[in-house]
């Protein structure tokens, strides 16, 4: 039995299991994709009482790692006073000059029916200069589309792969995760940067991780742990 308790802070945790989930793996995966109800537990979110199975066949060398723990916050902060990073997107100069304005300056808020395919942002309506006519383009995650209502949505982890409206700015990759752990209700703060620094904040995210995994292998392999 699995008690998470509730969380303080932030929107989202993470359970690791030694040795993995023993599921049968839907179109390679092990995931659920709840929008399209693929993966286990029939494609839908887990339920109390759903049974997982785990896979027994765990590593020699995990029995013996030690028990660890990793603070959190230098990747996953979920402080609502961080303010978010995103490029200029491909549509930015169609809004008005009133709307570019209240994009970088106005606080936004994460509305209640934001998920893990995007999050809508509530705050001042924005506006184009003059009326687009779009074809469907393709989107990722990061990707800031304004609706007709005027309220921009941040696409998420489980994103279409087109939309037709406009693109208005791209949340850099590096501050995704810290969007994810926003919760409905609490605030959003947009500012500007432009590729060059995206990329190094980037590359230097990538490279904190590099050295956390060295270290954590040297550890094991001075424990006796062997990969």
């Amino acid at each position: 039995m699995l008690d998470a308790g509730g969380l303080r802070r932030g929107a989202r945790g993470y359970l690791a299991v030694a040795g993995g989930l023993d599921v049968a793996p839907v179109l390679g995966s092990r995931s659920v994709d709840v929008n399209a109800g693929l993966g286990p537990c029939h494609g839908r979110a887990l339920q109390a009482g759903d049974r997982l199975p785990l896979n027994a066949a765990v590593r020699p060398w995990l029995r013996r790692a030690p028990h660890w723990s990793l603070a959190p916050w230098p990747w996953f902060d979920p402080s609502p006073d961080r303010v978010l990073r995103v490029l200029r997107g491909s549509h930015f100069d169609a809004l008005d000059t009133a709307s570019r304005s209240a994009l970088l300056r106005e606080p936004f808020q994460v509305a209640a029916e934001s998920n893990r395919v995007g999050v809508r942002l509530l705050g001042p309506a924005l506006q184009l200069a003059a009326p687009l006519e779009l074809v469907s383009a393709a989107v990722t995650a990061g990707t800031v589309q304004l609706p007709p209502g005027g309220q921009p949505i941040m696409l998420a982890a489980e994103h279409p792969t087109t939309g037709g409206y406009p693109r208005i700015a791209h949340l850099i990759a590096t501050d995704q995760p810290h969007l994810a752990q926003r919760r409905p209700g609490e605030a959003v703060r947009l500012t500007l940067v432009e590729p060059d620094e995206a990329e190094a904040l980037r590359q230097r995210h990538a490279a904190a991780l590099d050295r956390l995994h060295d270290h954590l292998r040297q550890r094991l392999r001075e424990l006796g742990c062997e990969r």
